[in-house]
């Protein structure tokens, strides 16, 4: 094997190890670094508000009740699909 042949293949080794270990940092920087910035974002971040919900006087009670009540799913009339309306009864 000649010298020129020799350092080619030392170059290209030592490229490919300072290109895996440039990535092997990467990885290992981003494995730290995720953990605390989530960490520092859970600690200082800013805090949810406490949403306090009142229930209102339901605006439907004493409705007819074949409408049901949308705002608690019961049952009742529902919307029908459209299309044409083919009526059974007289």
């Amino acid at each position: 094997m000649s010298f020129r042949g020799l350092f080619a293949a030392l170059s290209a080794a030592a490229f490919l190890f300072l290109v895996f270990f440039f990535a092997a940092s990467l990885l290992v920087a981003l494995a730290v670094a995720v953990p605390v910035f989530l960490l520092i974002g859970a600690i200082f971040g800013r805090r949810p508000r406490l949403v306090v919900v009142r229930m209102r006087p339901d605006p439907f009670e004493g409705r007819d009740q074949r409408f049901g009540n949308p705002h608690f799913g019961e049952a009742g009339r529902q919307p029908r699909p459209a299309g044409p309306v083919i009526d059974h009864e007289p």
